[in-house]
């Protein structure tokens, strides 16, 4: 079963561009190596890494580029691999997870 990953219902507008949050479980045997956020609202467009902690942001924040204060589509994916050479026979593995849910900014 995949684990439960969610934006939080608010990205926050900051002097340095837009936060974009959520929570995401540790897929179990796995070790997490990229997450990164794309922000949409009609024809803007803003991406960016975010953090390896359970409980993350983008860091830094996404370019702000003339988002309204409203509804934008936040798309997340998360790079994995699984398996190691310290495994006997195992070779690594890559599984992605892609989500997205609406946002809104403020």
């Amino acid at each position: 079963m995949a684990p439960k990953i969610n934006f939080d219902t608010f990205a926050e507008r900051t002097a340095a561009g837009i936060v974009v949050s959520g929570i995401s479980e540790r897929l179990e045997g796995a070790k997490l190596l990229h997450r990164h956020v794309v922000l949409t609202q009609g024809t803007r467009f803003a991406e960016g890494i975010a953090q390896k902690d359970p409980q993350w942001e983008t860091d830094p924040p996404l370019r702000d580029d003339d988002f309204a204060d409203d509804d934008a589509l936040a798309t997340g994916t998360e790079l994995y691999v699984v398996g190691s050479p310290t495994e006997a026979g195992a070779a690594p593995t890559f599984v992605t997870m892609t989500w997205s849910e609406t946002v809104k900014i403020r």
